[in-house]
């Protein structure tokens, strides 16, 4: 497990950061997530779910978990009709 921290000033202004290499395992399943002390709601435009897993190229996405209050708790609530954060990530394939 490994934590990155932003301290985010501006809402609606894009933020990157460039993390060092993390090595991963084949056919393991990983968690990215981030803690928020706000965060909106995302439908599909036709309000119906997400069909699980979603795979683009050789990474699958099984599910969207999320939790609410304020401890750094690990999400165990799972929607598939929306989404409640912005947080985008790519990986890049080093075999």
């Amino acid at each position: 497990m490994r934590s990155e921290t932003l301290n985010i000033a501006t809402a609606d202004v894009e933020v990157k950061k460039e993390i060092s290499e993390l090595a991963l395992d084949k056919d393991k399943k990983y968690l990215i997530t981030m803690n928020s002390n706000d965060w909106y709601k995302k439908n599909k435009a036709d309000l119906s779910n997400t069909t699980y897993p979603i795979v683009a190229g050789n990474i699958t996405i099984n599910e969207y978990r999320w939790i609410g209050g304020t401890t750094q708790t690990f999400p165990t609530n799972v929607s598939a009709n929306y989404n409640a954060g912005d947080l985008s990530f790519d990986f890049q394939q080093t075999e």
